[in-house]
């Protein structure tokens, strides 16, 4: 889903509630066709892995990414990001569909030590005390930690609070600035909606883009 549905933020500086029931997300990530962030696009991808008869787990992580504007810094951060452990083939697995930035693009197996490279990307999990998981992508200077999680089950009610406070709270960095994955330059306003349209198949309705930030 993240190399077809991108990565965005935009209804929520319209002021537009972000809805998580299935009939919502598929209407906006399928048949409009628009983007979203991590809850929509784990959730859809929920109901398609249940669909075909996986056993899924959502998790919630601590976003980790020191000195990212958009996404931490190095303190410790409250659970806002929401992933999966997906049971395949009698193996589990961390599949996650809506990090943005440098988020995996298919599944790594969920054991400490697992690296594997996708799309010029190295990532890594490892296992700190206590049983916390990290996701760490390479970068030249080292190991650069993205995200933080263990393994408690989270549901529906979970995601639907952590939504609300990181789609509407004063201190969300979504709530700040147009984010959309995959942008490789800087955009001035004038651009912005044909970039949207464009690069990643978002169409917005007249007027809409002049109320963004």
């Amino acid at each position: 889903m993240g190399l077809t549905s991108p990565f965005e933020n935009l209804d929520m500086l319209l002021g537009r509630p972000i809805l998580l029931d299935i009939d919502s997300l598929q209407d906006k990530l399928v048949n409009r066709p628009r983007g979203g962030y991590c809850y929509e696009h784990n959730l859809l991808f929920t109901a398609v892995l249940d669909r075909f008869g996986y056993r899924v787990s959502p998790l919630g992580a601590r976003v980790r990414q020191a000195g990212s504007a958009l996404m931490g810094s190095d303190k410790l951060q409250p659970r806002s990001h929401a992933l999966l452990r997906v049971r395949a083939d009698g193996e589990d697995w961390l599949a996650d569909v809506g990090f943005g930035g440098e988020g995996l693009l298919e599944p790594i197996p969920l054991v400490p030590g697992a690296t594997v490279r996708q799309a010029g990307w190295t990532y890594r999990l490892d296992r700190e005390p206590g049983g916390v998981w990290v996701l760490r992508s390479l970068h030249p200077d080292g190991w650069f930690d993205l995200y933080s999680f263990t393994g408690e089950p989270h549901h529906h009610v979970d995601y639907g609070v952590y939504n609300h406070s990181a789609s509407t709270s004063p201190s969300s960095p979504f709530v700040k600035r147009v984010v959309v994955q995959r942008t490789l330059r800087q955009v001035t306003g004038d651009e912005l909606a044909g970039v949207l349209t464009a690069t990643f198949g978002i169409v917005m309705e007249p007027g809409e883009v002049a109320r963004l930030p």
